[in-house]
């Protein structure tokens, strides 16, 4: 998800160009702020079903009614504040604190989220890969950019050894495992 993330939020303007023409310039310092929001919904995915798979519901039901007033009343203030782009701030920062509480949540039997731990090298990629983007982005066109940052974005990963043995066998298994089901 982070090279969605950093991909989007270096592309937005000629993104959305292409996709809805001249006259929507405003919606890519929207769409840069929803980019954030990919990450985030990774990792709530994650979270929840941590909890879930503990049989915890009702810890994940307690975050959703805490959730429910904060996004409402927070939600309120910074549309009317902001408009538009604070609707997309409303949407990841109340993501990232309902994240927060299922990381406490998850965390008070003594469970441990080592996100930095794990995520650094595929962050820094990413934001590898977001530079080589911005810099191709005035010289190549869009669909050029997208190819060759995946490309970059590999590369990087190699170069950090962002990926351990386990996960390079993961990852040979998985299609031989599509196509036997």
């Amino acid at each position: 998800s982070l090279p969605l993330a950093f991909g989007i939020f270096v592309i937005a303007r000629p993104l959305v160009a292409l996709l809805y023409g001249p006259g929507f310039e405003p919606a890519a310092a929207v769409l840069r702020v929803l980019a954030w929001g990919i990450p985030l919904a990774f990792l709530f995915e994650l979270l929840w079903r941590l909890l879930a798979a503990r049989d915890q519901q009702h810890l994940m039901l307690r975050a959703q009614i805490i959730m429910i007033g904060v996004r409402l009343v927070g939600g309120y203030l910074l549309i009317a504040s902001l408009a538009s782009v604070g609707s997309a701030f409303s949407s990841v920062v109340f993501t990232g604190l309902h994240i927060s509480i299922l990381i406490w949540y998850a965390g008070r039997d003594g469970t441990r989220i080592h996100l930095f731990r794990t995520g650094w090298r595929l962050a820094l990629a990413a934001l590898g890969m977001a530079a080589a983007a911005s810099a191709l982005l005035s010289h190549s066109q869009l669909w050029l950019v997208a190819i060759a940052a995946a490309g970059i974005y590999a590369v990087i990963l190699v170069l950090l050894k962002a990926l351990s043995p386990a996960d390079f066998a993961l990852l040979r298994r998985t299609p031989q495992a599509r196509t036997s089901a």
